[in-house]
């Protein structure tokens, strides 16, 4: 049956992996940041 839960784990050793720009842990590092900078600004409104 193509596409039951056949093929390559994700990552670096599939055969369509060419950067790591947009990987699992780069998306989840990527919306950490912009939380902090959301929370920093709402910091910032308070302060000033």
């Amino acid at each position: 049956m193509h596409g039951a839960r056949g093929g390559h784990a994700a990552g670096p050793s599939h055969p369509s992996w060419k950067h790591g720009e947009r990987s699992r842990e780069t998306e989840e590092m990527r919306k950490t940041i912009n939380e902090l900078i959301r929370a920093d600004r709402e910091l910032q409104k308070l302060i000033d």
